[in-house]
């Protein structure tokens, strides 16, 4: 099987999980990520809307609101097709104003981000 068959075969095993099965591994992942000294410590987290079947990243992103931790969404350039993260408010992630990337990917909207070695953390979905 080659790589392309591959992330077909597992995205489509991952839109067959149950809401239920999404919830509770959203709580898993949670859990675990609230108990890093590494956690605490950032004031700015990076994160990934979810996309195409993963795990569910709400619950981080307003729990990052809620401790008064600067949230960024990653964002690519049109200019030079370049990632940077771009930083959002609460009320920007309540509204849903997100734009859709060609590859079908919600992004802010925005033209100015920063690049990743600003963030203090980075929490990124594995594709299994």
């Amino acid at each position: 099987m080659n790589l392309s068959e591959l992330r077909k075969q597992l995205r489509k095993q991952r839109r067959q999980l149950s809401r239920f099965t999404q919830k509770q591994t959203q709580q898993r992942i949670l859990n675990m990520i609230r108990t890093l000294p590494e956690f605490h410590a950032s004031k700015s987290v990076g994160v990934y809307l979810d996309a195409f079947g993963e795990v569910r990243t709400q619950a981080l992103i307003e729990y990052c609101f809620k401790h008064h931790k600067r949230v960024y969404l990653p964002n690519i350039c049109n200019m030079n097709q370049r990632l940077t993260w771009v930083e959002i408010s609460q009320n920007h992630y309540h509204s849903q104003r997100f734009s859709h990337h060609r590859l079908g990917m919600r992004e802010p909207m925005a033209t100015r981000g920063l690049h990743v070695s600003k963030l203090d953390l980075l929490v990124m979905p594995l594709l299994a």
